[in-house]
Formats: C-alpha cells, structure tokens, sequence
C-alpha cells in the first residue's frame, strides 16, 4: 500500500524532530544523576543485582521512597548490548522520545485537523526541559512514554470494529490489552506519578471504550498494576509516605511557569478546559472523541498538581515540566484550533496571542524574564517596575478597543504566522543549543568510557552494608 503526500510529510517531519538530540549527543558530559544511574546500572552488570536492593535506594536518605528502576533497567541493557560510552547510556532516552513524538502525533490528528496535528510533535521535540532529558539518561522520559502509549492503545481499543473472522477480532483485542498492561507496567515502573495518571485516564476514557472494551482494559490495568506492585513490594516501598506529602502552591506556580517558558505554546492550554467543555455542551452530535479530551484536562491538572508534590531541591524541576508538557501541547493545539476559526472568542483569542507572545519573549530574553518578575517584586524604581505592566495592559486594551471585525482580520492572521514562525524559532533554538555545546576533553570523555569499570568488591559491599543498615532500620 502506497503512502499519501500528507502520511510522507508527518514521518519525515518526525523523523527530523527524533534526530534533534542527537547533535553532540556522546560529547556532552556526564551529568549528577546520569552518574548515579550509571553506576546503579553498573552494579547490576557487574553482580547480577536486578534483585538486589541497593542499586534502587534513592539515595536522599528516605527510605520510603524507592528508585524507579525502569531508567537503571534501561541503562544496565543499554551498557550490556551496546557499549560504555555516554552515547549508549543515553539512547534509551532518545528512543523513547521518537516514541513518544509518534504517539502525540497520532493522538493528536484523532483531535485536531492535520496541520495542527503536525505541530503537535513540533513542539515536543522543541520544548527545552524536554530536549534536556531526551539527551541524558534517566526515567522521566520513558515515563511519558508509557503514559501516551497508555493513552494511544485505550483510543485504537475504542476504534476496533468487529472482523469477519472472530479469531482475527478476539487476536487483535488481546493484543492490545497486553500492550496496555505493559504500559501501565511501563510508566509504574518509570515514574510513579506517571503511572497514578495513566491510571486515572483510564476511568476518564470508560464511557468511550463501552462495557466490553472497558472490561478488556481493566484486564491489563490490573495486571500492570499487580506486576508493578509486586516490584515495589520487593523493594518495600511504602507509598503512604507518597500521600502524605504537602502540595506546595508556590511549588505548582512555580512549575506552570517553568513550562511556559519551556514552551511558550501552551498557553493557549489553559484556556483549553473551559472552550472544550463549552464545545461539548453546545455540540448536539455526539463527539467521538470527547473522553479523550477529557483524559488530557485529567492528565494535565494531575500533573500540574504533582508539581506542587515534587517540588524540593531533590527533584529537577524539568521531570515536572516533561509530564505536563504532552497533555497541555494537545490542549493547547485544540484551543488553537477552537479560537482560530472563531469569531465569537476573537477577543480572548487576542489575549492568548499576546500572553503567548510574551511568554515566548520571555522565554529567549532572561532580561524579560526579570523586567516581568518586576512587577511582582518591585525594586526601588517603582516606574520603572512598573512600565512593563502598563505595556501589557496596553496591548492586551488594543482587543477590546478595535471593533470585532477588524479584531477578527488581524488576529486571523497572527493566528496564522504563530502556527509556523513560532515552532520554527523553537526548533532553531533547539539546534542551535545542541550544536553549540561545549565538547569535553579527550581526558574526560575516556573517563566517562572507563567510568562503569571501576567499580571495586569491596565498593559493592560498602553500598551493601551502608542500605543494609538502612533497610534494617526501616
């Protein structure tokens, strides 16, 4: 079967945004945590310890909190077929991340149009935190992975229709079961936040699977969720202490900004929920797709909220801003889409395109960035604090100034240049980033080569005693 001109542009365009991380890929240095994950890995390789407890203990002095171990399980195979250097270490990660660029782009043209469908994993493969954890070893971006694969195989389960041969039909559907308990495996295994999510999405997407699809599902979901636990239960995690943490207001502000300005784009997400519930009420057809939009509005404030539970100076900020980033581009793409082509919602749709655009100013000026933190902390020039909101508001007053039609013609077409300039600037940001890192030494990069070979008997069994008597205390 032959490929339409529309199927070849979305692989080459995927294929173009897997490739970005690969700029410098081995010659970017080691950073903390990849270190610790590779020595972790190292112990397994060396020790056959994929059962042992110490390689999993976080290393943060809690003891109810356990390591993920899918990032060191990933590593560990990585090392093991393919070789020591930072570039093995890491592909794991880049794997992932193409997966995952092809899983938003599927979910994403079942929403929107196919142009905007086509930006959906533009602006993925363009979000700064994101870039930086597909280029290094770790979970977190395995974790979206298997999140979206969740998602992906609870929409292909819901589009099955009935085969004329039933073992073909009854094939197919124990097929992805299978593939949705190992998702949920996946992402409990990655992240448990992550995996919380997928979980959830999957009582949002009920009404869309129907009684016998939403039998099947819950099939796999408890098997994931079993398999996952039995792991957990090895390592004795004690995931009360995971519920009893405080969610930090400060914590999720300060994590919603940080993804702004990773990707301005999303913006337009946070007016999603309300114009798709609106969507939805006055739409007299049943919309097919309506649970999944809802499963994205539950997977975007899910993760958000997260971010309020993470935040300390023991988690990176960035494996926050890589959970929400996926949910709140889909969001953001379908209120594009929504406001776009909307006469009525002209005027909010000049306040997202400016809020957007400075956002994205913000985003490449860290002087914006401090001119804008201004206004909320004025210093001792209160104008001069003061000027950039007086700005704002002025640009924001044009919208409600200018009569709608003529409204209409302008933000018609700034809605149009904002769906290509901005993700190409993105994209070359990226690049450019890439490209222009520092490469490490010669030294350095044959001690990061030799880094996995130095680890000694008698260091294992310092490691050992030391979680020993952690365990034992617990």
């Amino acid at each position: 079967m032959s490929l339409s001109t529309r199927q070849h542009n979305a692989i080459a365009l995927l294929v173009f945004c897997a490739l970005l991380v690969f700029f410098r890929l081995n010659s970017a240095p080691l950073q903390p945590m990849e270190t610790l994950l590779a020595f972790k890995a190292d112990l397994i390789l060396q020790f056959n310890g994929f059962f042992d407890l110490a390689p999993y203990f976080s290393g943060y002095g809690n003891t109810q909190f356990a390591m993920p171990p899918m990032g060191i399980w990933l590593a560990a195979l990585s090392m093991k077929v393919l070789g020591n250097l930072p570039l093995h270490l890491r592909l794991p990660s880049v794997f992932c991340s193409a997966a995952s660029l092809v899983l938003l782009y599927q979910i994403a043209r079942r929403l929107t149009g196919y142009l905007p469908a086509l930006i959906a994993p533009v602006l993925l493969a363009s979000t700064l935190a994101w870039n930086m954890l597909a280029r290094q070893a770790g979970g977190d971006i395995p974790a979206v992975m298997f999140t979206l694969l969740s998602l992906w195989v609870l929409i292909t389960l819901g589009e099955l229709k009935p085969q004329s041969s039933r073992l073909k039909d009854i094939s197919r559907r124990v097929g992805l079961i299978a593939l949705y308990g190992i998702s949920i495996t996946g992402s409990l295994l990655s992240g448990l936040y992550a995996g919380a999510i997928a979980i959830v999405m999957f009582g949002v997407m009920i009404p869309y699977l129907g009684r016998k699809n939403s039998v099947g599902a819950s099939v796999g979901l408890i098997a994931g969720v079993t398999i996952a636990g039995l792991w957990y239960n090895h390592v004795y995690l004690n995931i009360g202490g995971l519920f009893t943490k405080v969610i930090l207001i400060q914590g999720i502000a300060q994590t919603f900004v940080s993804t702004l300005l990773a990707q301005p784009f999303i913006v337009f997400a946070v007016i999603a929920p309300i114009l798709i519930i609106i969507v939805n009420r006055k739409s007299t057809s049943k919309q097919k797709y309506r649970s999944v939009e809802y499963a994205l509005i539950a997977w975007f404030i899910l993760a958000i909220v997260t971010g309020g539970l993470t935040y300390s100076e023991f988690f990176p900020e960035s494996s926050s801003i890589v959970l929400i980033v996926p949910a709140a581009i889909l969001l953001a793409i379908r209120a594009y889409e929504l406001t776009g082509g909307s006469y009525q919602n002209v005027r909010l749709m000049w306040v997202m395109v400016m809020s957007m655009g400075i956002a994205l100013f913000c985003s490449f000026s860290s002087g914006a960035q401090g001119a804008l933190a201004g206004i909320f902390h004025p210093g001792g020039n209160l104008f001069g604090s003061l000027l950039p909101l007086l700005i704002i508001l002025v640009v924001m007053a044009v919208g409600f100034i200018l009569p709608q039609k003529r409204l209409y013609q302008i933000t018609a077409r700034l809605t149009l240049w904002i769906g290509i300039v901005v993700p190409i600037l993105l994209i070359l940001r990226i690049v450019v980033m890439n490209i222009s890192k520092q490469e490490i030494s010669k030294e350095t990069k044959s001690e990061a080569a030799t880094f996995y070979k130095e680890v000694s008997e008698d260091k294992k069994q310092v490691l050992l005693c030391e979680h020993g008597k952690i365990w034992q205390e617990h």
